[in-house]
């Protein structure tokens, strides 16, 4: 088993996998590394001529050209947004704007506002460099392995990786989720905040402090974004969870509650 690590999108991802020789490992681990740089230069947040951060800037109603790749971490944000009524928001972070001033012509790869919004892909985009990542080491010909960025985790092939979450009444402390074999998983927290600052959806309630949320997935862009969803109607049995195959732990200074 080869595993490596580089610092990308704002963490330290992982990349683990087993070939038929070393060689084939390696190449392989390099291209998981491509793929997930390449959605960094797409989605970062933080970098002006970035597909996320040209939107971000645009005049509303002009139309931008992006990546296939943005594009379908943008489809799927504005399916989970309507699938939610907004309680999942990609524009949740700032004061400005909604979900629902964006338009995605995905036909040709093109994205426009109707009105002044600031969207952030942040973890989702996380999670779609995951399932990048294991694409491409699939096929450069790796048999097993996972990827793991700062908590986005996708295992795939004939292994059996034990999750663990750390214990929001004792964060020294770390209990047993689940086992993930040919899925991924994702956790949000709030645990670590001083106050419960964290808002999400339309309401933009605050969250509950001192409280993880870990859902698990076939792919592990769902994954994360569903973490918000739970946290933000503090519902692990949330009906759009199962529309996507995901199953969800919530741990808050107690033993966790875990939806089937």
């Amino acid at each position: 088993m080869l595993r490596r690590a580089k610092p990308l999108l704002g963490t330290l991802v992982e990349v683990a996998c087993e070939a038929a020789d070393e060689a084939t490992a390696l190449q392989a681990s390099q291209a998981a590394f491509a793929a997930v740089a390449q959605v960094h230069r797409c989605m970062s947040r933080h970098e002006a001529g970035s597909d996320l951060g040209r939107l971000n800037a645009a005049a509303p109603g002009a139309w931008l050209t992006i990546d296939t790749e943005t594009v379908a971490v943008l489809a799927l944000a504005l399916a989970l947004s309507r699938q939610t009524g907004g309680v999942f928001d990609v524009c949740a972070s700032s004061a400005q704007g909604s979900w629902r001033e964006l338009e995605l012509d995905a036909a040709n790869r093109r994205v426009r506002k109707h009105a002044p919004a600031q969207a952030d892909l942040g973890g989702i985009a996380k999670g779609h460099a995951v399932d990048l990542a294991v694409a491409a080491l699939r096929a450069a010909g790796a048999d097993r392995g996972w990827v793991n960025a700062g908590g986005d985790v996708r295992v795939f092939g004939a292994l059996a990786l034990p999750l663990r979450v750390r214990a929001p009444w004792n964060l020294s402390q770390t209990l047993p989720c689940t086992i993930l074999r040919n899925q991924a998983a994702a956790t949000s927290a709030s645990y670590l905040l001083e106050a419960p600052a964290l808002r999400h959806g339309i309401t933009k309630k605050t969250v509950d402090a001192h409280t993880s949320w870990t859902v698990t997935a076939p792919e592990c862009i769902a994954a994360d974004a569903l973490t918000k969803l739970v946290a933000a109607s503090g519902d692990a049995r949330h009906p759009v969870l199962t529309r996507h195959g995901a199953c969800a732990w919530v741990y808050h200074d107690s033993p966790p509650l875990e939806a089937a």
